[in-house]
């Protein structure tokens, strides 16, 4: 039977939304499962899907290049709520001409929910199992909780100004779109340390491109 590999990236919610705001944080995340389904969509198997009775989320990848990426866009998504991610690349036997799907994954995907547990039970928000090199394995988990945890420190307006500068990609437009100076703009990055944490997730995706 060949085999092939995939990427299963699954999140489960480490700091749940406020139940007033549970409706919301859903549809985001929904909405946001087709956004990125069409922005990787040759990088996808099926699009991600939210498991919204079991809080989950699970997405289906040929390569682990997005995969950093696909997790921490969720993240922003429904901040300040909080997703722990596992992603597991392996190969799978697939039968025939069949393409891999939710039911191929079974095993793949409760590797990811064990690994899952491991992380929830020594503070990890990423955890990385890429099969050959586990040195790097653990420096990926390592790295991307950091910047988690950097994240998570920021409030909801830097939150705000950070997504918009991702954006806009200048000061001057923030600055313009919120009404505030631009130096006022320059000092939320600074304080967020945004160079640092984006040099950080740069890293961890080119690490990714080369698997």
């Amino acid at each position: 039977m060949p085999s092939e590999f995939v990427t299963v990236i699954l999140g489960q919610f480490s700091r749940p939304p406020d139940p007033a705001d549970l409706d919301s944080v859903y549809n985001r995340a929904q909405w946001l499962a087709g956004h990125l389904f069409r922005e990787h969509r040759p990088s996808f198997y099926i699009p991600p899907v939210l498991r919204r009775e079991r809080g989950e989320v699970l997405g289906l990848l040929k390569r682990p290049e997005v995969g950093y990426r696909v997790c921490t866009q969720f993240n922003e998504e429904i901040f300040p709520g909080s997703i722990r991610f596992a992603i597991v690349w392996e190969a799978l036997e697939i039968p025939g001409s069949k393409r891999p799907d939710r039911e191929l994954v079974g095993k793949t995907g409760e590797r990811a929910r064990h690994l899952l547990g491991k992380a929830r039970s020594v503070g990890w928000s990423y955890v990385f199992d890429l099969g050959k090199d586990v040195p790097l394995n653990q420096v990926l988990t390592e790295m991307a909780s950091l910047v988690h945890s950097f994240r998570g420190l920021w409030s909801v307006h830097q939150n705000q100004v950070i997504r918009l500068y991702q954006e806009l990609g200048r000061q001057k437009f923030v600055a313009e779109r919120l009404g505030i100076s631009q130096q006022a703009v320059s000092d939320i990055l600074r304080r967020a340390h945004w160079k640092e944490i984006r040099r950080a997730e740069r890293m961890i995706d080119e690490v990714l491109k080369g698997i």
